[in-house]
């Protein structure tokens, strides 16, 4: 079947693992016409409609899994590979403990913007 090959195929390796339930009661659905239809059987557009539904419902899942992976997971993991976690100034001029902390928690506060999520 084309349209589940097409969708299965969507699937992160990453992720089937979480998606086996939901690939099982596909596999069931599919199953159930195998096993139980024919050309007299009256319920196959029943069928058809259930099954589409099934793969639409699967497609949906997937692709919301994705997103949360590329836009959620690795772009912030991205952007703190990126992040200096301390500002140490070129200048190799000595500070006391409360201003070195100061700068930190000034950078800290700059830094952190990056993480913010805009609603």
């Amino acid at each position: 079947m084309p349209e589940h090959d097409r969708i299965v195929n969507k699937i992160n390796p990453r992720t089937k693992s979480l998606l086996t339930p939901h690939l099982k009661d596909l596999e069931y659905k599919l199953r159930t016409g195998a096993v139980s239809l024919d050309w007299t059987s009256t319920n196959i557009d029943d069928y058809l409609k259930q099954v589409h539904e099934g793969l639409a419902k699967l497609e949906q899942l997937i692709v919301n899994i994705n997103d949360i992976i590329e836009n959620r997971i690795e772009n912030n993991t991205k952007i703190l590979h990126n992040t200096v976690l301390i500002n140490l100034p070129a200048d190799a001029q000595p500070y006391t403990l409360d201003k070195f902390v100061k700068m930190q928690e000034e950078w800290i506060a700059v830094e952190s913007k990056k993480f913010m999520v805009e609603n």
